[in-house]
């Protein structure tokens, strides 16, 4: 009996796993929870008109997928909930444009003072590598990049998704864009507390 009770209790743990892991990854699921659904409407406008939170991630946001986040996509938001209820009106898709990307964190580095960071990148095939190099975040950063694309433009947003620890340290960070067609970007940078980290522009051969 036992046996079974850690069996269940061990899927229990792995649905979970499995659901935070790809939760957020949902074409306008604004607050990370649930999905898409009306909340996820008022959440925006807050956001766009009464200085509330940001989106969980950015690109989920761009619900009509011309690489910003303003009014538009409320407006497109609410045409898709309420004139097309059962998603199927090929007239109002959800446009939130498909990306995969990869992070890979330093952890902390050895001590040393806070000094300037600064962004590089590289181009490697069609995979964009963005790098952050000291980076001087909170030191259980739990490293994350969301995106958007705006016409000619790549922009990384940085985020922090781990819990706060009392302590800072430098990182070395890099975000890795995969599978970027063909052509020149601009590609911005910012940070976990909104600066801009650096900007470049490169070509995709």
């Amino acid at each position: 009996m036992r046996g079974k009770i850690l069996s269940i209790g061990a899927l229990a743990l792995l649905s979970i796993m499995f659901f935070a892991g790809s939760a957020g990854a949902i074409c306008g699921d604004l607050n990370n929870i649930s999905g898409h659904n009306t909340l996820d409407i008022i959440y925006l406008i807050n956001n766009k008109f009464k200085d509330g939170p940001p989106p969980y991630r950015m690109s989920d946001a761009d619900f009509d997928g011309n690489g910003q986040v303003n009014i538009l996509d409320i407006v497109r938001m609410i045409l898709a909930k309420f004139k097309c209820p059962d998603g199927k009106c090929w007239s109002i898709p959800p446009l939130c444009p498909p990306y995969t990307n990869t992070e890979i964190n330093s952890g902390c580095l050895p001590e040393k003072d806070e000094g300037d960071d600064y962004m590089t990148i590289e181009v490697v095939g069609h995979d964009l590598h963005i790098f952050h190099w000291d980076a001087f975040y909170q030191c259980c950063l739990v490293y994350e990049v969301d995106y958007l694309f705006p016409a000619g433009k790549i922009v990384a947003y940085e985020y922090d998704r781990g819990d706060f620890c009392d302590c800072y340290c430098p990182f070395n960070l890099e975000s890795i864009l995969h599978d970027v067609a063909s052509g020149t970007y601009e590609v911005i940078l910012i940070g976990i507390e909104g600066d801009t980290v650096g900007v470049e522009t490169v070509i995709i051969p």
